[in-house]
C-alpha cells in the first residue's frame, strides 16, 4: 500500500527483517514502511532518541547499509531519518525505495 500526506515524503509499506546497530547494541526489528527520508520499524527493544546508529537490511540479494538517527518514538514504534551524506547514501536509499515500490506493485 502506498501511503501519501501532503506535508512529507510518499511512504510504502516494506515488510523485512532489520537490524539497528547503536551505542554498542545491535537491536533486530521489523521494517513496516519506507520513504525517501527514512522508515518505520518495531524494534526488539527501545533506544533513545536522537542517537545515530547503523541500519542493515537483507532484501532478497541486496544487502543495505545505512547510517540513521532516531527521529520519533512510539513505544517500539520507532521512525528512523536516514543520514545521506553521500552519492553512496543516496544510492542505498533509491535502491530502497525501487525494492519496496516492486514489492508494493506485486501484491
Amino acid at each position: 500500500m502506498v501511503t501519501e500526506y501532503p506535508y512529507r515524503s510518499t511512504r510504502l509499506d516494506l515488510n523485512v527483517p532489520l537490524w539497528f546497530e547503536v551505542e554498542g547494541a545491535r537491536v533486530r526489528g521489523q521494517c513496516l514502511n519506507v520513504s525517501e527520508s527514512g522508515l518505520l520499524t518495531k524494534l526488539d527493544r527501545i533506544v533513545d532518541i536522537w542517537v545515530v546508529g547503523e541500519l542493515s537490511l537483507s532484501i532478497y540479494e541486496y544487502e543495505l547499509n545505512i547510517k540513521a538517527r532516531v527521529a520519533r518514538l512510539v513505544d517500539r514504534d520507532t521512525g528512523l531519518a536516514f543520514m545521506t551524506k553521500s552519492e553512496a547514501d543516496r544510492r542505498t536509499v533509491r535502491m530502497l525505495m525501487d525494492i519496496a515500490s516492486a514489492s508494493s506493485r506485486e501484491r
